[in-house]
């Protein structure tokens, strides 16, 4: 009888152990999931960047695929060897006349990357920068490309 009370004992301080290591860990596993897919993210919102800027630029231009407004002229010009791990990205950039970066918006529904301003650099692209997309609140509008 003593013998089977203390594997009943021995099980149930296996199964508390389990619980608490569970409890202890799951939040850090899913801490560094979460940053892995930030740093992932802000990747890609890098290549975009980069890709633009390799674009040969004689006038103020806008590259989508499918996001935001874009001028009557330059409706949905996809970047050329942009090569996006993340298929669900959509992104809009304005370039100015200079080749300069005006405005750059991406979105994978998770995260969102929005700047307006001068002219962007890559030390801009961050991932402090980059924040939670809200369904319905995100700066970015959806619209399909033609």
């Amino acid at each position: 009888m003593n013998h089977k009370l203390s594997i009943v004992f021995e099980i149930i301080t296996i199964i508390i152990l389990a619980a608490l290591l569970t409890v202890i860990i799951y939040p850090k596993l899913n801490r560094t999931s979460k940053n892995s897919k930030v740093e992932t993210f802000v990747a890609e919102v890098q290549n975009i960047y980069r890709v633009t800027k390799t674009q040969e630029n004689k006038q103020s231009v806008v590259y989508n695929n499918g996001v935001g407004a874009s001028t009557s002229n330059n409706t949905c010009n996809n970047l050329n060897n942009l090569l996006l791990k993340d298929k669900s990205i959509v992104y809009t950039v304005t370039l100015d006349y200079y080749g300069n970066i005006t405005n750059l918006a991406v979105s994978n529904g998770e995260y969102e990357f929005v700047y307006k301003g001068e002219d962007l650099k890559l030390d801009d692209i961050t991932e402090s920068s980059a924040k939670n997309a809200k369904i319905g609140n995100s700066e970015i509008s959806l619209s399909l490309c033609e």
